[in-house]
């Protein structure tokens, strides 16, 4: 059986926790304070952890606290410095997503679109700040940003009506082949395209897939076998 954390309060002790209790907008220090005077009344730092949604081990630091500095322990600190301080700043952020929306030849890089470690090495030659680049990727999941695949686009250039009669004509040749004795056969192949090479773009949660324009016409050329 667990025993008891040791911890005695006055009748005055006892008052001053129930009042701070009351009076505090702090939810931390409010559950310290109670926590304080469940350990005094005979409870063990685990049922008093069941009860308040915490570790064990954090009602041992509110004793602890409170042993050392009385009330004034279970204050949080007027500045709050555990932990690493924060490298990117709120200013920091902005820049870095409007960065990521930025076409990167409109800052003067011959490359199309920004790739995690390019953003983080931009990152550090224009703000002095060094962050991994995995951490970037968080912070622009964190802001709504994602990878969106563009798609090649022919509006403006096709010419619908040639476009159909090709399509109807390739479905009665696939028809016609069931009963043709020519069987194609096609071991391997190759294809060179005009169009453009699509890469993932960054761009916000939602918002349309890009469009990359296209010649109107891809100009393919394919090398393949056939055989009778």
């Amino acid at each position: 059986m667990a025993r008891p954390c040791s911890i005695k309060l006055s009748p005055g002790q006892q008052q001053e926790l129930l009042q701070a209790a009351e009076r505090s907008r702090e939810p931390e220090f409010r559950d310290g304070c109670r926590a304080i005077l469940a350990l005094a009344a005979g409870q063990t730092r685990k049922e008093v952890a069941a009860i308040m949604g915490v570790h064990p081990g954090t009602i041992g630091r509110w004793a602890a606290l409170y042993r050392r500095e009385s009330l004034a322990g279970l204050r949080a600190p007027a500045e709050d410095r555990r932990g690493c301080p924060r490298k990117l700043q709120v200013e920091d952020l902005c820049w870095l997503k409007e960065t990521v929306l930025t076409p990167p030849k409109d800052l003067g890089y011959a490359f199309t679109t920004w790739s995690l470690p390019r953003l983080a090495s931009y990152l550090e030659k224009q703000r002095g700040v060094q962050v991994k680049s995995h951490y970037i990727g968080h912070l622009l999941r964190q802001m709504g940003l994602t990878r969106l695949r563009p798609k090649h686009t022919l509006k403006g250039k096709r010419d619908e009506a040639e476009h159909a009669t090709a399509k109807a004509q390739l479905v009665e040749i696939k028809r016609d082949m069931a009963s043709s004795p020519i069987v194609p056969i096609s071991q391997d192949e190759a294809e060179f395209h005009l169009y453009p090479y699509l890469v993932a773009l960054w761009g916000v949660v939602g918002s349309p897939q890009p469009q990359v324009p296209t010649p109107g016409k891809n100009e393919k050329r394919v090398l393949y076998c056939q055989w009778p």
